[in-house]
């Protein structure tokens, strides 16, 4: 008997341990057969397994534990969910655990189902009443999980799934603690959605999972994930209210999803169940701006009553996509008109400096991003987008005198070399088939900038020699505390980390098949990105490649 190995086709024995071709996992301890990769992250991969003994289908983590503390945390998940899963529908069960050698493995519960971002990326955005049952249930649930001093750290859009009887199900505990417990193997974090306490490696507590959610729920209403903590605490980027870029938002589910998602976490609710109450009393929202450029509503101080979840509401899919579309065209017309302007007192500008001396040279660098028609998943929303009722403003820089130097802040190190003199050759290789790709979806090119190259050069030597896998440096430095000590001033977009691809092949293949990462290498706000990689034999991955974009 023959069958198709699930990553590659071909075709296989049923009894081969592993494809032969591409070296997958097809048989685990004899028993569970392999039928689909679910996903792949930092400390390990989840596949759908089918129990030859049992007919059952299974999902299989399987996690590699190089440390106490990986080992550790591990077993914290482990515990979770064989603890807490009975009387706690909305997290899955665990059913058996093994390790061989640094790897543990977990059995769990399958859950099937359709993962929020899939609804995203299917729906681009959803209504605002779909939105506030959302917000509604997940409140609910997470204050049963802080009830119990349990804290997820990993919310965010393919963490959670929506199965067949509308049922909202938490998933992945991988980096899960005990709000008593010490900060153990906490260092990876999703970007777009992690609280900036976390992202920075400081205490988390409840409040960095309502953050989180509020992170979910922006990216559910508006198409956009919202900015990452790391971009709007270096100032480069504000965070935009929904109503700004969705239609119809009630004033009351404007003001807590922002709310949710200050960047202070004194400013937001102290509990899921003060959350819960202003979502439920929306006359008590009345958002204004804060310190930090963000629309911010009244703090609830009463804690009175237990949240509630109700499932009686219209199902996720069923309630119409709310889009709005047609007011880019009058931000359009607004540019167009604001670009003239500019470029005609660029013009005045240059003409002086001509007569003031002729040899002098004037380089202007005028960089607009236009609302895309079809917004991505994961794309983080231009500052210039226009408002419904206001014709958009541009930032313009400062005027400078004729003999100014641009507005870019030059580097205090030594001029940085250009990248491309110095590739290795699996770099270039990589940077050619994003760069192919992006052709051939009718987007420009993207730069690879000496400063965004050096950073990710030097975040994969970091985990390659330090034996680990995140999205911060064994120091604790994220991608934008580099960039800022290269002297690189940009709007940090993302950075895709992936770990075990020998080549450049395929790093691109795993960047293109996750409808995530491709959103975001597809995304025409960026501009320039940087790629590193690097190899340790001795390493559990082998291979670590970085790619991080971002905007000049």
């Amino acid at each position: 008997m023959s069958i198709n190995c699930y990553a590659c086709q071909t075709v296989v024995a049923a009894t081969d341990v592993r494809c032969p071709q591409c070296h997958q996992p097809l048989l685990l301890r004899n028993r569970y057969r392999v039928k689909s990769l679910l996903g792949q992250g930092g400390f390990g991969v989840v596949y759908e397994a089918f129990d030859i003994d049992l007919a059952r289908h299974y999902a299989i983590k399987l996690i590699t534990a190089n440390s106490p503390a990986m080992r550790e945390q591990v077993t914290v998940e482990a515990q979770i969910l064989a603890q807490h899963a009975r009387h706690l529908p909305f997290i899955p069960e665990v059913y058996d655990i093994w390790s061989e050698g640094n790897v543990i493995a977990l059995v769990m519960e399958f859950v099937s189902g359709t993962t929020v971002g899939s609804l995203i990326e299917a729906h681009e955005r959803l209504a605002p009443s779909i939105v506030e049952h959302f917000l509604s249930v997940m409140l609910g649930q997470l204050a049963q999980l802080h009830a119990l001093n349990i804290i997820h750290r990993d919310i965010k859009p393919e963490n959670i799934k929506r199965t067949a009887d509308d049922r909202l199900v938490l998933l992945d505990f991988g980096i899960a603690k005990r709000s008593q417990s010490t900060e153990t193997a906490a260092k990876a974090f999703s970007l777009f959605y992690a609280s900036p306490e976390q992202s920075r490696g400081r205490a988390t507590d409840a409040r960095s999972d309502l953050y989180s959610l509020g992170a979910t729920a922006y990216h559910m209403l508006t198409g956009h994930a919202p900015v990452p903590a790391e971009s709007r605490i270096s100032g480069h980027i504000r965070l935009r209210r929904p109503s700004e870029l969705a239609d119809n938002v009630p004033t009351g589910l404007d003001a807590i999803m922002v709310q949710l998602l200050e960047l202070d976490p004194n400013k937001r609710p102290d509990t899921a169940e003060k959350a819960l109450q202003l979502l439920k009393n929306p006359s008590k929202a009345s958002p204004s701006i804060n310190e930090n450029n963000t629309i911010r509503g009244p703090q609830l101080v009463s804690s009175a009553g237990k949240a509630t979840i109700a499932l009686n509401t219209p199902s996720l899919a069923d309630i119409p996509v709310a889009k709005s579309k047609a007011r880019w065209y009058i931000g359009i017309l607004g540019l167009l008109i604001v670009v003239g302007l500019i470029g005609t007192q660029v013009m005045l500008s240059m003409r002086s400096a001509g007569a003031a001396n002729s040899t002098a040279t004037a380089q202007v660098i005028a960089i607009i991003n236009l609302p895309s028609t079809e917004p991505t998943a994961s794309s983080v929303p231009a500052t210039s987008e226009p408002t419904p009722s206001t014709v958009p403003t541009l930032e313009a820089p400062p005027t400078a005198e004729p003999t100014a130097e641009p507005t870019q802040v030059p580097p205090t190190a030594e001029p940085t070399i250009e990248p491309t003199q110095a590739l290795a050759p699996e770099i270039s290789q990589l940077a050619d088939l994003i760069n192919q790709f992006r052709s051939q979806n009718g987007l420009p090119s993207l730069l690879l900038q000496a400063q965004v190259q050096s950073v990710a050069q030097a975040h994969s030597n970091d985990m390659a020699n330090n034996n680990y896998f995140s999205n911060t440096t064994s120091a604790g430095q994220t991608i934008g505390d580099l960039l800022r000590q290269a002297n690189h001033i940009s709007s940090f977009w993302n950075v895709h980390i992936s770990a075990g691809h020998s080549n450049a092949q395929a790093a691109f293949d795993a960047l293109i098949n996750d409808p995530g990462l491709q959103a975001d290498l597809l995304s025409p706000n960026i501009s320039e990105f940087g790629i590193g990689h690097a190899q340790n034999a001795q390493a559990t991955y082998g291979h670590y490649w970085v790619v991080v974009y971002s905007q000049p």
